[in-house]
């Protein structure tokens, strides 16, 4: 595709709670690899300390339990998070409109307002299960859900402008 070219790709829809949890989740990603390292790192002395008279498959087994319920805990937490923060977005439940082309993107949230983006404003675009997140800051980000496009036909047009016109490809997560 040349990019004078202008194919268009026009996609609408609001985002759903799902797809906030699954963002959220995303984000949060490196919190629960801290919170493992930390964990591991200060509660495994002293539990060791407290269980050293008892044979070490079973310190090994209380462990690797704590370390898998203190993840699942993070997990429900996280998405509680999540659910709480789409419910409170009266912003996140408007109607937005999407076109998409290889000269930009641009959004219009219903009467609110209306963005253009450029490709090189954005600096990476990931793919998770459900949406496409689009970097145009460390802390800013466009998100498209997959249920806004019309077919798979239109997601496949969708990576394929946003590849030849990113930077850096897009990463499937």
């Amino acid at each position: 595709m040349d990019n004078n070219e202008t194919n268009e790709i026009h996609v609408s829809g609001t985002i759903a709670e799902n797809d906030i949890v699954q963002i959220n989740d995303f984000f949060s990603r490196k919190i629960y690899f801290s919170v493992l390292l930390t964990g591991l790192l200060f509660i495994l002395p002293p539990i060791r300390f407290l269980f050293d008279a008892l044979p070490s498959g079973f310190y090994t087994s209380f462990i690797i339990i704590l370390v898998l319920l203190s993840l699942l805990f993070f997990r429900i937490r996280i998405k509680r998070q999540g659910r709480k923060l789409y419910k409170s977005d009266t912003l996140a439940k408007l109607e937005r409109k999407i076109t998409i082309s290889n000269l930009g993107i641009t959004q219009k949230i219903s009467n609110k307002s209306e963005t253009h983006f450029e490709w090189t404003d954005i600096i990476k675009g990931v793919e998770l299960n459900d949406v496409f997140i689009l970097y145009f800051s460390y802390n800013n980000v466009i998100v498209i859900p997959k249920m806004f496009f019309k077919s798979t036909k239109e997601i496949h047009l969708f990576k394929k402008i946003a590849n030849e016109n990113l930077k850096v490809k897009l990463k499937k997560r």
